[in-house]
């Protein structure tokens, strides 16, 4: 579906060789459109790399060594780095340090006893899994996360927007009754999508990236390619990016795209802001449904970027 862009009836998105589409998803079925040799897969970060992530967010520039075994409980995961951060700056204490500490380990069992899951395996499969709450250590009823749907920004007059932050629900500000929706994330990258989840909210700290050097420059290298390679080709590049929910596949296209050997080499970055299944698109609708993230007018040829960050596919031929 992606040959409409150089078709002469759209002139107005009319592309020269060397144009690119990144795709990312949490669906392998994305990889049908890559025309590069592997797609790129992305994992959850290393302990060191997490652990520098979560030091920068929460000591600045404290010893982060006086406050050890945190990473180990952190998994990884870009989003538990950001949930903790936040509650430890709004009260650095021992006692807060020592609950958030508990709270993480138990989140952790919970959900391998009850669910019978490894943490890894839970957002490798998107399933529900269970959240945790800094005020109670065994709560009433634990809180779930549940399916993730984002509201386009076009359509927000018309969707009422959850008002409800997961920062109210760990720290006691909020207690929502029965089945509910939550905001989840506020994206810093355009379209400015706003997440929403039937239980729980997620934050993400704008334009972060850690530990993703070698699938940055894996990007870099698809986009800069040669002339004699761009040459060559037929078609537009694509190149699929696959990972589970909240590794920071947007995060790590959103730096890229912001390099400056990037924006000097593209005439024009577009972000695709349409649903996050590609349901019902035309050729047509999915151009005019892309959001201007850079342009760049002094470039000599017309090169463009279109990123789409999808949960799956289903479009029309």
């Amino acid at each position: 579906m992606w040959e409409w862009i150089y078709s002469p009836e759209r002139s107005s998105m009319a592309a020269a060789q060397g144009s690119r589409i990144i795709i990312t998803s949490r669906s392998e079925s994305i990889t049908r459109f890559g025309t590069t040799a592997k797609a790129l897969r992305l994992q959850c970060l290393s302990l060191e790399a997490s652990w520098y992530f979560f030091k920068m967010l929460t000591f600045g520039s404290d010893d982060p060594r006086q406050h050890p075994k945190m990473e180990n409980v952190l998994q990884g995961s870009f989003m538990s780095a950001w949930m903790a951060a936040i509650l430890l700056r709004a009260n650095f204490n021992t006692q807060t340090w020592s609950r958030i500490l508990t709270r993480l380990r138990q989140y952790i069992q919970k959900n391998t006893s009850l669910i019978g899951e490894y943490m890894d395996d839970i957002r490798a499969k998107d399933c529900r899994r269970y959240s945790w709450s800094l005020v109670k250590p065994k709560p009433d009823k634990y809180l779930m996360l549940d399916d993730i749907y984002h509201i386009n920004p076009a359509a927000e007059a018309d969707t009422e927007v959850p008002r409800i932050t997961m920062i109210d629900l760990m720290s006691g500000c909020a207690a929502p009754q029965g089945k509910c929706e939550i905001l989840y994330w506020k994206s810093p990258i355009p379209p400015y999508y706003k997440y929403v989840c039937a239980r729980i909210v997620y934050l993400s700290r704008d334009r972060c990236m850690f530990g993703r050097h070698m699938e940055k420059e894996a990007i870099m290298a698809f986009l800069l390619q040669s002339e004699i390679i761009r040459a060559l080709e037929k078609n537009l590049g694509v190149l699929p990016i696959v990972g589970p929910t909240h590794i920071g596949k947007s995060t790590l296209v959103e730096n890229v795209c912001h390099d400056e050997k990037v924006r000097n080499h593209l005439s024009l970055i577009t972000v695709y802001s349409g649903n996050d299944a590609l349901r019902d698109e035309t050729v047509g609708s999915f151009g005019d449904k892309c959001v201007i993230n850079h342009q760049n007018n002094q470039a000599s040829d017309k090169r463009l970027l279109i990123s789409a960050d999808v949960r799956y596919v289903i479009c029309k031929q």
